[in-house]
């Protein structure tokens, strides 16, 4: 059992990696995943199977995805003053890396650069508590990022419940005023490689919790890189 010390120490880490992200950013995201869905064609079929992923599906992962690097954006912004830009147009999208841009204020002018390290930014419902990489995407970064995003399932009925037409239901739906994400921690690549691909997803307990379609390195949310020290080394490689 955890201390009452212990219990505010977890709270003050935690709101740290703690992000709240804004109505606009929700519609960026929005933006992005609609572009992608008219745009992707057979990509829209989910891995493993031939049916065409429904919309609000497709809409919901890749908006978590998209969610996910904005947080970490606002998060190396508001807590270590470094800027990056992640990319809004699907042509642009780069296999293994989720900066498009580092940004610094050198002598009163912005000056931007391509990052020196492959970062790619995973993210994944608010309630799962691991990082995991397909076998054979391994290589294409030099790290990984663990966001945790808390996008309602019913967040397109948030969004229209001003509609005339869900006049009728309007009280029944919540309002959608922010989206709440958690910057978990990151890993390096040799870190997951060091443990291994698995076919088997082990939770805290140490019992599996999940076969896996395929190999996969996982590595737990506890396991993660998450102190001060271990995020300026991060951006120091940026």
């Amino acid at each position: 059992m955890m201390s009452e010390q212990e219990l505010d120490q977890w709270k003050k880490n935690r709101d740290f990696r703690l992000v709240k992200l804004d109505m606009e950013d929700y519609f960026r995201a929005f933006n992005f995943a609609a572009k992608q869905f008219y745009m992707s064609g057979p990509a829209v079929v989910e891995w493993g199977k031939t049916k065409r992923r429904e919309v609000g599906e497709f809409l919901f992962d890749q908006m978590g995805g998209k969610l996910g690097e904005l947080a970490f954006r606002k998060f190396l912004l508001d807590r270590f003053g470094v800027e990056i830009r992640v990319s809004f147009e699907v042509e642009k999208e780069m296999p293994g890396q989720d900066i498009f841009e580092i940004v610094r204020i050198e002598q009163g002018r912005e000056v931007s650069r391509s990052p020196v390290l492959k970062v790619s930014i995973k993210t994944t419902k608010m309630q799962n508590f691991n990082l995991w990489v397909v076998e054979e995407g391994i290589d294409l970064s030099d790290a990984y990022v663990l966001c945790r995003v808390d996008l309602p399932l019913d967040h397109l009925l948030r969004v229209f419940r001003e509609h005339e037409k869900l006049s009728t239901v309007r009280d029944m739906i919540p309002e959608l005023k922010e989206v709440e994400t958690e910057v978990v921690g990151f890993t390096w690549k040799k870190d997951l490689k060091a443990k291994g691909a698995t076919m088997k997803m082990v939770g805290a307990n140490g019992k599996v919790v999940q076969e896996l379609r395929r190999p996969q390195y996982v590595m737990l949310s506890g396991e993660l890189r998450k102190a001060t020290g271990d995020w300026q080394g991060l951006i120091r490689a940026l």
